[in-house]
């Protein structure tokens, strides 16, 4: 396995150097979190070994290296607890004293911040990505013959890394981007762009607003009375939001460069009232070959996939599908499909989102990493078939 330690000064690092005098250190739980830290520990020449509870991780290699039961571990060598949750924390460290270690550690005490932010950045991309498909697959991803849509997504952010896909997921600079390629009728309107939440004048706003971050996935905030709206949990979310590269997280390229900024748009809805249906076109090369139509987002989500020629394909994504629910086709479904393919034209894979407004198209997002490539195809060939769209070389 590849991988190295970017170059960064972090007193992360001057934590973990109380370890390199042993001749091994355990981490104690084989989830996403140590897992990193097994690794980190691992590329600055220490050797890192797992123990869990768990009796599936206690049968599985871990890259390679078996993870014991704790009290199958020397309790003369150190264990950092690489949990979270504070009962969790509490529930094994009463373990591993009655096990009989004595030198235990928990790994708040070297990290302030959050794992992720602290040494997650520290390991490079493709490293990360290895571990963070283990963690979510339970096996080890080839990155050398990658073969389904889900395994490609990975691929591709590590080797499609066209500078242009940063304009293309701002949410404030694909406006532009929109603009030119299909018009600037397509785009939402923006009642104004800030870089901090303090400086929103919020009475001179409309009753009814959307607020969104730049540069996530999740950033949002949906004013629907601007009199009974929660200002003070929207600034504890959106800044919250701001604070962190959301590019770390899943190694998703396009979103490593964007300038955090607060975005705030029209409110959009239909003569209905009711939830706005959101038309998610995957394209391969500019051309379209599936739409994705959630249901009930908020309450009890599920989702229909359509064939371009609008047939329910007996297909679901992570999310049940409905077919007893019958979503009429767009009257405007070529004008639809036709400026998914100009906005996608030469890209290996991105999804096109847009919203069908009385009859009008407003675009609303392009996603070049469905589901971080990570969501459940059922039936699973459909995971290939997508994925025989991607070419790697």
């Amino acid at each position: 396995m590849q991988g190295a330690l970017e170059d960064k000064n972090d007193m992360s690092h001057e934590w973990l150097e109380q370890f390199r005098m042993y001749d091994k250190i355990y981490v104690f739980c084989v989830n996403l979190s140590g897992m990193i830290l097994a690794n980190h520990l691992r590329l600055m020449g220490m050797s890192a070994e797992y123990i869990d509870n768990d009796i599936k991780w206690g049968k599985t290699l871990v890259f390679g290296q078996k993870c014991n039961l704790p009290e199958n571990a020397d309790s003369r060598y150190p264990c950092i607890i690489a949990a979270k949750n504070e009962k969790n924390k509490i529930d094994i460290h009463k373990q591993l004293l009655q096990i009989g270690f004595k030198n235990i550690h928990f790994i708040d005490e070297a990290y302030n911040h959050d794992w992720l932010d602290c040494y997650a950045p520290m390991m490079s991309d493709e490293l990360y990505l290895r571990i963070f498909w283990f963690w979510r697959n339970g096996n080890e991803i080839d990155l050398e013959h990658p073969h389904t849509f889900n395994e490609k997504i990975q691929w591709l952010k590590l080797n499609d890394r066209n500078p242009e896909y940063v304009r293309m997921t701002d949410k404030y600079e694909v406006k532009e981007y929109v603009a030119e390629k299909i018009g600037e009728q397509y785009v939402i309107p923006t009642i104004g762009i800030y870089d901090t939440y303090d400086e929103i004048d919020f009475a001179k706003l409309p009753s009814q607003f959307v607020m969104k971050c730049t540069h996530d996935s999740g950033g949002i905030e949906i004013c629907k009375d601007k009199s009974i709206f929660d200002f003070g949990r929207a600034r504890q979310h959106i800044e919250k939001c701001l604070s962190y590269n959301y590019f770390y997280y899943e190694r998703e390229y396009s979103y490593k460069e964007i300038k955090p900024r607060i975005i705030i748009e029209e409110y959009m809805s239909d003569c209905t009232g009711s939830e706005l249906k959101d038309y998610k076109i995957f394209c391969f090369n500019g051309e379209p070959q599936i739409i994705e139509v959630d249901i009930d987002r908020s309450t009890n989500h599920r989702r229909n996939l359509y064939t371009t020629e609008w047939e329910l394909l007996d297909l679901s994504i992570c999310y049940p599908k409905a077919p007893e629910i019958q979503i009429e086709k767009p009257d405007c479904i070529k004008e639809l499909l036709d400026a998914a393919r100009k906005l996608s034209e030469g890209i290996p894979h991105v999804r096109t989102d847009f919203y069908v407004i009385d009859n009008r198209i407003y675009f609303g997002e392009m996603t070049f990493y469905h589901g971080g490539g990570y969501e459940k195809f059922t039936p699973d060939e459909w995971n290939r078939k997508l994925g025989d769209y991607i070419t790697v070389v």
